[in-house]
């Protein structure tokens, strides 16, 4: 049974699915938190072969490590190929994705944090993406970070929720929401994969054109024809209504 399948996901997981994906289009930040065991070793490499049992082909920014905040304070992965079952508005093309970053040592705990059901760890990765993010940006986000807290037999944490999961408990959970936007442009709004950006936050980069919606584009084209057909009708209406007119005075006057 392939991993996106619904059929997979344990009840709990299931119940948890809809408060995160009805979020993807509200104006507000996402933020997800990885609490990382000490199992780190290797870690881009597990990272990039869970997404590959899943169905992806990613790359890690070569100059960037999930154990380190790095000058640009994000985490660039480039997705080169994607499930099939995902809807996209160009197949094939890939994509360069993004979000906030930063990892540190575990601290102290203080009042309310870490969440609860957080046990021992070793690392805390916060992550973040703001409103107007793309389906893919979101999902490069949480994915990532499930899948660092289960290789690492850590937690999962997004904010708003009552409690943290296990690391394997949390990646089910996204994948449930994964499998939720087959009917969506997973890739709209994202970046077209060309070169990977600068970790240092004053050299320049020239971001491609982010891909454009079909679904937009198709409710602007029929908006428009709607439009148009509206305003024959009117014209045509109006010549009708004069001919009936002339008709009228005709008969009266003969």
């Amino acid at each position: 049974m392939h991993p996106l399948d619904m059929r997979t996901l344990s009840p709990y997981a299931a119940v948890l699915i809809a408060n995160h994906f009805t979020t993807l289009a509200a104006p507000m930040s996402i933020d997800v938190y990885g609490f990382l065991g000490s199992d780190t070793q290797d870690l881009e490499l597990k990272v990039i072969q869970t997404y590959k049992s899943l169905g992806f082909t990613v790359a890690i920014h070569p100059e960037m490590n999930c154990l380190e905040s790095n000058p640009s304070a994000s985490l660039y992965i480039s997705f080169t190929e994607t499930p099939p079952q995902i809807g996209r508005v160009c197949q094939g093309v890939p994509l360069l994705l993004g979000f906030g970053y930063s990892v540190g040592k575990r601290g102290a705990r203080s009042a309310g944090w870490p969440p609860k059901k957080v046990k021992q760890y070793a690392y805390e990765v916060c992550t973040r993406t703001s409103a107007g993010r793309s389906i893919a940006d979101y999902f490069a986000q949480a994915l990532t970070v499930a899948i660092l807290a289960k290789e690492t037999n850590g937690y999962f944490y997004i904010n708003g929720d009552d409690v943290a999961v296990p690391g394997d408990l949390g990646l089910e959970r996204i994948l449930g929401e994964l499998n939720r936007t087959t009917g969506c442009e997973f890739d709209s709004g994202a970046y077209p994969f060309k070169a990977w950006p600068p970790i240092a936050p004053n050299e320049s980069f020239a971001w491609p054109e982010p891909i454009a919606s079909v679904q937009h584009q198709r409710t602007e084209v029929a908006g428009s024809s709607r439009g148009k057909r509206f305003k024959l009708s009117v014209i045509e209406g109006l010549g009708w209504a004069l001919v009936l007119y002339f008709l009228i005075v005709t008969i009266a006057y003969s």
